[in-house]
């Protein structure tokens, strides 16, 4: 077994290290000093477990602050450690006590992965849920109280270590012994799945993605999943969906990502702060007795302060709240963003002014915070920047070296990830290849640190025609599949484009291609409109990847079927929901709307294809959306849950490459409350997300700190970034560039705004671009691409 040098000395004889003064301490002062070494130890527990070292001195660090009565001669333990492996993931948490590297697997996490068969309809369903269910936050308190979660016989009043560990799909574990034994609260809301393709899930849990405990009161829980409030009453042991008067409208308009909560003088909580996705943070303030019920709820908005950037004049799309934390003796809300990292405080009394925010300094554009836990003295932040002390006392935020060493890793990774395609000196490095590494969280006590950066990419099933390594493409319409063809295969030889999108089922749900699918018949949908087979099969003579671009739940001829049996209904009249014009939405909660495309998108297959690309994968975002109703929707089902059911059933039954369309908003912000999208829950079951980054369609201000000759290639390799960032490698980002003049006179148009769009792209991370707009556009683009982009054999 190898210990680090600097700190076996300092563990030596029971040494003390909140400083840089070492002092050796008898057998007899171990007891008064185990509170404060407690998170110390669990470093170190972490560098046996995995056999890593951090050279250097440790610098004062801030310790968690601890309730009184907190037992000091609690056992110090090693870290609990999620590790991706070559076809699954394993849980393990510790065996014995200190100085011992043995490790045990968590059983209730493992269980749930083996429900997941090995081998479903030829998809390796073990593996892939095995890569979806990575930690998402760690919660560390040491509590007074009556333990819940324990063996039986152990559950005397006292002080006690709580662990909150929350997966991706995998649901919430609660330990209350410091981690020796895990327990899942007996209700946990589940997913809505809708009718599957085969038995390839197991239970799939709502991802809790924050979570707040009673300072006073251990009873006392809340949590929160995108969509819902939760409350335990019993300590964890069981959850309920807070309800009040206002919470539709707030559920329809945010997509929750933490919480925290101030208590009064009594212990009453009074108030509730809701940390969302892109808007700031929410105030909920508390009539009546939450731990009684019911209430009453006013909301306010609590942003003043926050970072964020300007849409419209009055419009912000404020950085993602990853933490909140409140801190009763100087009532003190402290909110660390995910993106743009850093730490906002602001107090919570009346009169206050809103947040101060520190930055993380030097943060590179795709920087993250990861985690963060605070004391009265401070806070520590972790992220891919590496870890800082955020002192509360003079607003100061200093770098320490606490895990530098991950960080290093980390950090390199990502950069040599992102160098495959960025830009030196005028040249591009296409010929760099990325090898996947391993993918591993650390619970450190109340941190959770990834290394990595991602879970390790897995390729795009294989095509007949060898994908590019850098994806150029363009739209081909069905006109200029009909009668434009020379000028189609023109911009290919002139320029070098090596991909195309075609359209096999169009934005009113013709089938272009000349369907046989009875359904088809029976909708008069089955007349070949463009010359879709004679096209694919000349594009493979020329060695042209293909993509079936497929419009999903915007539908004419669908919503008309069976008497608009699937369309989406009107509440007020009870009749179908229609829109002006031949748009027109089938509810995307229908099963047999997802049937007839996934049938759909198999016949496409069969056409020689390459991959199939779905579009207006969504819920409808324009006209009298407030009338809506969803009458296939089970009741308290998530839109999210729709989308990402459709598209968990695509993976599952075709063998074949999946790439879907979103806005592009959708792909910078977790922003699906209205219309379904959320880019992590979407891009984890495809091989490739295309946002929607026409500069047009995003805000007038957005951005508009930047010069505009910079401006666009900022869109879009933020717009590439991020979503890349948080796929955490389950996805690949391929976005839409604008090729069609409009709102020239904000963004620019032209040769140089097709090459800025380009190289933002591939700047950002992504593997390649697809061009939308009148085929009259693209020689524009394709002269960009061959003369600024194109990699020079």
């Amino acid at each position: 077994m190898r210990i680090c040098g600097a700190y076996r000395a300092r563990f030596r004889n029971g040494s003390r290290i909140p400083g840089s003064q070492v002092r050796d301490v008898s057998l007899e002062e171990k007891g008064k000093v185990a509170r404060m070494m407690y998170r110390w130890f669990l470093l170190s527990s972490v560098l046996i477990l995995t056999g890593q070292c951090v050279s250097g001195e440790l610098q004062k660090q801030p310790l968690p602050a601890e309730p009184p009565g907190f037992s000091q001669a609690q056992e110090i333990r090693p870290a609990i450690v999620w590790q991706e492996s070559e076809d699954s993931a394993t849980l393990t948490g510790p065996a014995t006590g200190f100085l011992a590297p043995s490790s045990r697997e968590i059983s209730h996490y493992n269980e749930w992965l083996q429900k997941a068969p090995r081998d479903c309809s030829g998809y390796d369903a073990r593996d892939y849920w095995a890569r979806r269910s990575y930690p998402v936050f760690v919660r560390w308190h040491n509590t007074y109280g009556k333990p819940v979660h324990v063996e039986k016989g152990q559950s005397d009043e006292g002080d006690f270590a709580r662990i909150f560990v929350s997966f991706r799909n995998a649901g919430l574990l609660i330990s209350d012994d410091g981690g020796q034994t895990f327990h899942r609260p007996e209700s946990q809301p589940m997913r809505y799945v809708g009718e599957k393709e085969g038995e390839c899930d197991p239970p799939l849990y709502r991802d809790v993605v924050g979570i707040w405990q009673h300072p006073r009161d251990s009873r006392i829980i809340l949590a929160v999943n995108i969509q819902d409030i939760l409350l335990s009453r019993d300590g964890g042991k069981t959850f309920t969906a807070l309800d009040f008067k206002g919470l539709s409208g707030l559920k329809s308009r945010n997509i929750f990502a933490s919480v925290a909560a101030s208590v009064d003088g009594k212990g009453k909580v009074n108030q509730i702060f809701l940390g969302t996705a892109y808007n700031g943070v929410k105030r909920l303030s508390i009539q009546g007795n939450l731990e009684l019920g019911p209430i009453a709820v006013r909301v306010s908005d609590f942003n003043a302060g926050l970072p964020g950037l300007l849409h419209e004049p009055g419009v912000t799309f404020y950085e993602h709240i990853l933490d909140l934390r409140w801190l009763p003796t100087t009532e003190t809300l402290i909110a660390a963003t995910l993106f743009d990292p850093g730490v906002a405080t602001a107090s919570t009394r009346p009169g206050s002014s809103g947040f101060s925010f520190r930055r993380v300094p030097g943060a590179a554009t795709d920087a993250v915070n990861e985690s963060m836990d605070c004391d009265t003295r401070g806070c520590l932040l972790i992220g891919t920047e590496g870890s800082f002390f955020f002192d509360l006392q003079t607003g100061d935020l200093m770098p320490v070296d606490r895990f530098s060493g991950r960080v290093s890793e980390d950090r390199s990774r990502v950069s040599e990830s992102k160098s495959a395609h960025r830009s030196e000196n005028g040249q591009n490095g296409h010929e760099l290849e990325t090898k996947p590494t391993p993918f591993q969280s650390l619970a450190l006590g109340p941190y959770l640190v990834h290394e990595g950066p991602m879970v390790s990419l897995r390729p795009a099933p294989k095509t007949e025609v060898k994908r590019p390594e850098v994806l150029s493409a363009f739209y081909v319409s069905p006109t200029s599949a009909r009668i434009k063809q020379p000028l189609v295969f023109s911009l290919i030889e002139r320029y070098g484009f090596n991909a195309v999108v075609i359209d096999v089922k169009d934005d009113f749900g013709r089938l272009l291609y000349g369907s046989e699918l009875p359904m088809a018949r029976e909708m008069n949908n089955d007349r070949e409109i463009a010359p879709v087979r004679a096209l694919v099969k000349k594009f493979k003579e020329h060695g042209i990847y293909t993509i079936a671009r497929q419009v999903v739940f915007k539908d004419l001829r669908m919503h008309k079927y069976k008497g608009h049996r699937n369309a989406i209904k009107n509440r007020y009249s009870g009749g179908p929901w229609t829109v002006e014009g031949d748009e027109q939405w089938t509810d995307p909660f229908s099963q047999e709307v997802q049937a007839y495309n996934l049938a759909v998108a198999r016949e496409v297959l069969e056409l020689g294809f390459d991959e199939i690309q779905f579009d207006y994968i969504r819920f409808p975002s324009d006209g009298p959306i407030y009338q809506c109703l969803f009458s296939h929707a089970p009741e308290g089902a998530y839109r999210t849950e729709a989308i990402e059911s459709f598209l968990r059933r695509a993976r599952f039954s075709l063998k074949a490459p999946i790439s879907i369309d979103i806005f592009g908003y959708n792909g910078i912000y977790r922003a699906g409350a209205v219309i379904g999208q959320d880019v992590l829950e979407m891009g984890s079951s495809v091989d490739f997300v295309s946002p929607m980054h026409y500069s047009s369609h995003f805000g007038t201000h957005y951005l508009n700190h930047y010069p505009r000759d910079t401006r666009v290639h900022r869109l879009l390799e933020l717009g590439t970034e991020r979503p890349l960032r948080m796929s955490r490698g389950l996805f690949s980002i391929r976005p839409w560039l604008q090729a069609f003049p409009m709102m020239n006179h904000i963004w620019g148009y032209g040769y140089d705004y097709m090459a800025q769009q380009m190289q933002g792209s591939l700047d950002g991370g992504a593997t390649g671009f697809l061009f939308w707009g009148p085929i009259a556009e693209f020689p524009i683009a394709g002269q960009a691409y061959r003369e600024r982009i194109r990699r020079q054999d």
